[in-house]
């Protein structure tokens, strides 16, 4: 019984050695971290915008055109579309006009009429090039 209980003793003497090691570790890291904290500073803020409201949307009809260059292209390769993608191409004419408000509010006139002239056609897909025969290889005498 003695035995036991000396064993016992030694177990949870053990066992507090290793919960304060333990605890030593944690506080220790923790004042690491806190430490390397203070020399990084504060987090930057997140970095803000530096485009205006009409700049912004602007962007966005433009990638909303993109978007309807892409659906004529695949019209043209005879794909099928979706309802939404349908819905999608028909309000081209629409976004071409937002896109032509936003611009003229940003005094950016003379850059939509260079972009008028520069209008975008679909690619036709390539013809396969017709074969050519090949002429039989000679047989040396």
């Amino acid at each position: 019984n003695a035995s036991k209980t000396a064993s016992q003793d030694a177990m949870l003497k053990r066992q507090l050695e290793l919960q304060k090691q333990y605890k030593e570790e944690v506080d220790r890291a923790a004042r690491e971290a806190a430490k390397l904290k203070k020399t990084q500073g504060p987090k930057p803020a997140a970095a803000e915008s530096a485009l205006t409201a009409e700049q912004k949307e602007e962007l966005r009809l433009q990638k909303k055109l993109r978007e309807c260059q892409d659906l004529e292209r695949q019209v043209h390769e005879g794909k099928p579309l979706v309802a939404n993608q349908q819905e999608k191409l028909a309000r081209k004419a629409e976004l071409e006009e937002k896109l032509k408000e936003v611009r003229k509010q940003m005094g950016k006139e003379e850059v939509e009429e260079r972009q008028e002239e520069e209008v975008v056609a679909v690619p036709t897909p390539a013809a396969p090039a017709p074969e050519v025969a090949k002429a039989p290889p000679v047989k040396p005498q």
